[in-house]
């Protein structure tokens, strides 16, 4: 199996219609328009290069809040 399949649905939302989202996922864009999205196609060089996604790319490696137990 390719480590690229089940890329296409791996986005980043923007916001509650806004979804970046590779641009070379043509059958997920087709899908999220359909549902009422608004897919915004992108192409980042290092989703490709390292068979990642864009949600995964931009994930935030520090931060500054404070950090939060969801497992008390």
């Amino acid at each position: 199996m390719a480590s690229n399949v089940g890329m296409s649905v791996n986005v980043l939302s923007l916001d509650e219609k806004r979804v970046l989202i590779r641009d070379n996922a043509k059958l997920t864009i087709d899908a999220l328009y359909r549902a009422g999205f608004e897919p915004i196609p992108v192409r980042i060089r290092h989703c490709e290069l390292f068979g990642g996604g864009i949600h995964c790319s931009t994930v935030d490696v520090r931060r500054r809040e404070v950090i939060d137990d969801y497992f008390k």
